[in-house]
């Protein structure tokens, strides 16, 4: 027996349906979570990197194009890019990847200008 210690005391076809339904008996280990997992093996693989840009206004397809190939350059890796647009970061590119984060707004620059104002140094 793998889990001695988890001896169900129901049959095997409402456990499953009890499982698939987010509930889980809580004396087996989690269930693995398969998709992002996968989806970063995969990337892995083909040498890809998923990106997230965050811009004040939709960016035009050449602008999207350049910014692929500045990501492929700096990284040797093709990139998904997904869009978003947020008008408070008033201008520029907040690049998300990779587990970085890349603020070239003018927010974050603002923030930046801000703190050295203040006498703040960034941790």
């Amino acid at each position: 027996m793998i889990f001695p210690s988890c001896t169900p005391p129901f049959p095997t076809r409402p456990f499953l349906s009890t499982a698939g339904r987010g509930s889980w008996p809580p004396c087996l280990p989690p269930p693995p979570t398969w998709s992002g997992s996968y989806a970063a093996q995969w990337n892995a693989r083909r040498g890809v990197v998923t990106a997230e840009v965050v811009t004040a206004v939709p960016l035009d397809e050449a602008l999207v194009r350049a910014l692929e190939q500045a990501i492929l350059t700096t990284t040797g890796l093709t990139a998904e890019l997904s869009e978003k647009n947020d008008p408070d970061v008033m201008g520029g590119v907040l690049l998300k990847m990779g587990g970085q984060t890349y603020d070239g707004t003018v927010r974050g620059r603002l923030q930046a200008l801000r703190r050295t104002l203040k006498g703040e140094t960034r941790s």
